[in-house]
C-alpha cells in the first residue's frame, strides 16, 4: 500500500521545495478553515498564491537567486500584510487589470527556465515547463472532480442532502489549490528521469486512481 501513495517520495519532494510547499499546505489549510463571511473580502490574500509561487519557485532554480531562496518564504507575508493594511477585497483584486498583468508575467517567469543563450535549450526547457504544467492541471481538475463526486456520493447516500454548495466550492478551491503546485512539483522533479507521459500516468494512479477507489470503497461500506 506504500508503494501506491509513494509516502517516501512525497517527503523527499517536501524536502526539495519546503518553502513552496509548506506555503501551499498553509495557504490551504487557512482557506479550510476561512468563515464563510469571510470570503468575500478575504479571499484576495489567495488570489495571489500563484503569483507567490512562481516567483518563489523560480527563485529556487534560479543560478543566481537560489541564495535568496529561504528569504523568498517572507514574500506571501509581505502581500498578505499590504492587502491587510489597504483592505483590498477579492472583488477589488478580481477588477484590477494590474492583477491580471501581474499573474500573466508571473506565468512567464514560470516558464522561463534559466534564461540562456541558447534560444533552441531555452525554449525547449520553457516547453517543458509547460507542459510540466498543462499536466498537472489535468491532473488537479480530474482529482477535484472526484473530490467533488465523493463528496456528493456522501450527501446522497449518508447524509441525505444536507451539504450546502458552498461546501462544495470550498473543498474544490481547497484540492485544487493543493493539488497543482504538488503535481506540477512532481513532474518537475521526474522530467530528467523519465518522460511526461510516464510521469503523468504515475501521478493518475498513485495519487488519485487508488486513493480514490479507496475513498469511494469507504463510502460504499458506510452507506452498507
Amino acid at each position: 500500500m506504500a508503494q501506491f501513495f509513494s509516502l517516501n517520495k512525497t517527503i523527499t519532494l517536501l524536502r526539495q521545495y519546503p518553502v513552496e510547499l509548506i506555503w501551499t499546505i498553509l495557504f490551504a489549510i487557512g482557506l479550510l478553515f476561512l468563515p464563510e463571511y469571510y470570503y468575500d473580502t478575504r479571499l484576495s490574500i489567495w488570489l495571489l498564491c500563484p503569483i507567490y509561487f512562481a516567483i518563489i519557485y523560480r527563485i529556487h532554480q534560479s543560478t543566481y537567486f537560489k541564495r535568496y531562496y529561504y528569504l523568498s518564504a517572507l514574500l506571501p507575508l509581505i502581500g498578505t500584510a499590504f492587502l491587510f493594511s489597504l483592505d483590498i477585497t477579492a472583488q477589488d483584486v478580481l477588477e484590477s487589470s494590474y492583477y491580471y498583468s501581474a499573474t500573466l508575467m508571473a506565468f512567464i517567469l514560470l516558464l522561463a527556465n534559466n534564461w540562456d543563450k541558447n534560444n533552441l535549450y531555452f525554449i525547449q526547457q520553457s516547453l517543458k515547463t509547460f507542459i510540466h504544467f498543462a499536466l498537472g492541471y489535468i491532473a488537479s481538475g480530474l482529482i477535484t472532480t472526484i473530490v467533488l463526486l465523493i463528496l456528493f456520493s456522501i450527501d446522497t447516500l449518508i447524509l441525505k442532502n444536507t451539504i450546502r454548495e458552498f461546501i462544495y466550492f470550498r473543498s474544490a478551491f481547497v484540492t485544487l489549490s493543493l493539488a497543482l503546485p504538488f503535481f506540477f512539483l512532481i513532474l518537475e522533479n521526474k522530467s530528467s528521469t523519465s518522460t511526461n507521459q510516464n510521469n503523468f500516468l504515475s501521478i493518475i494512479v498513485k495519487y488519485i486512481f487508488f486513493p480514490s477507489l479507496i475513498a469511494y470503497t469507504l463510502v460504499l461500506y458506510l452507506y452498507m
